[in-house]
């Protein structure tokens, strides 16, 4: 794509709506004179203009997007665009939401504070609530290390003095 190209690329969809003022109609015509990319880029934006505009309009139901209230002249003044026998459902559902709302509210911080105040299940314990510590002889913890850092064999001087 040339440069004269960048430049009528955008201009394509207005020459074709007869949008251009007559300059840029001038330039546009004559670059597609030249240009079979842009001619042939221009045929196919016909084309998928005239296969858009050969689809059939389609309406929603008028049941799908409700008037707004201050439109209606159904809706008595006074009634917050609520119909008489709608108000007191959109109360009741409103109300039912906010109940479910604080309830989820509540429950969130329930497990929040027994979360914080349980402690770490992981951490075992023993029947007084005191922490179990359990103590590694070093050999097994540097063969540990050494397997898990270097991933090589376990044959290490120190690892044979240790075990004598």
């Amino acid at each position: 794509m040339g440069e004269q190209c960048a430049r009528t690329e955008p201009l394509q969809s207005a020459w074709l709506d007869g949008a251009l003022d007559s300059q840029q109609r001038d330039v546009v015509a004559r670059h597609l004179q030249d240009c079979g990319l842009c001619r042939r880029d221009l045929r196919r934006l016909q084309a998928v203009r005239s296969l858009l505009r050969s689809l059939p309009v389609r309406r929603p139901p008028k049941t799908a997007l409700p008037r707004p209230a201050h439109l209606d002249p159904r809706v008595p003044p006074g009634t917050g665009g609520a119909r008489l026998g709608e108000a007191s459902a959109l109360g009741w559902r409103r109300l039912t939401r906010r109940a479910v709302a604080g309830a989820a509210m509540v429950l969130g911080l329930l497990g929040a504070a027994a979360f914080a105040l349980g402690g770490d299940p992981a951490v075992p314990r023993d029947r007084a609530g005191q922490l179990r510590t359990v103590r590694v002889p070093m050999e097994v913890y540097v063969a540990d290390h050494l397997v898990r850092a270097v991933g090589g064999p376990l044959s290490t001087p120190m690892l044979l003095e240790a075990r004598q």
